[in-house]
């Protein structure tokens, strides 16, 4: 039994008692605010099914795309699509009176399956390094020129360059 379930059938419990002694009762027993259980009693068909909770998910936003709209945006793309996305937003805008921005024409051509997600880059497979078997085999060496104002002696009269 899932945790959903066992929610459910908790809730029918509390209306059940609820049903028997009433709400506010049921409330203290329970530690349920008064105002769950009212919502509940009205859910309730003698069924703890009718108890799950319900899809918090919207049903459509009120600024989406009109299907209008969506047969305009593909109209325009079929026509103009390789000249790119801002060209299209460019024509939709002055001659077919869109009034969307340009981050919302790229989202409805995404929906609408004209343009498709870029692929993502997989891991590099970066080159694995031999062992080294003896020590010192591999070794970084950096070299420094020497600045000619350290130099004394006869090698400053050579006026050759030193290196460390």
């Amino acid at each position: 039994m899932n945790i959903v379930t066992q929610k459910a059938k908790k809730r029918q419990r509390i209306i059940e008692y609820s049903l028997k002694y009433g709400k506010s009762k049921a409330s203290r027993k329970y530690k349920e605010p008064l105002s769950n259980i009212k919502r509940w009693s009205k859910r309730y068909d003698g069924t703890w099914q009718s108890l799950k909770d319900k899809s918090r998910q919207p049903h459509s936003h009120p600024k989406q795309h009109t299907i209008f709209e969506e047969a305009i945006i593909t109209e325009v793309w079929q026509k103009h699509g390789r000249k790119g996305i801002d060209y299209v937003y460019c024509i939709l805008v002055q001659e077919k009176g869109y009034t969307r921005s340009q981050g919302g024409l790229f989202h409805a051509l995404r929906r609408l399956g004209l343009i498709e997600k870029p692929k993502k880059k997989g891991r590099r497979n970066y080159r694995q390094c031999t062992a080294c078997e003896i020590p010192g085999e591999k070794v970084q060496i950096d070299v420094k020129v020497v600045p000619s104002y350290c130099i004394r002696g006869k090698l400053r009269r050579d006026e050759k360059n030193l290196y460390q």
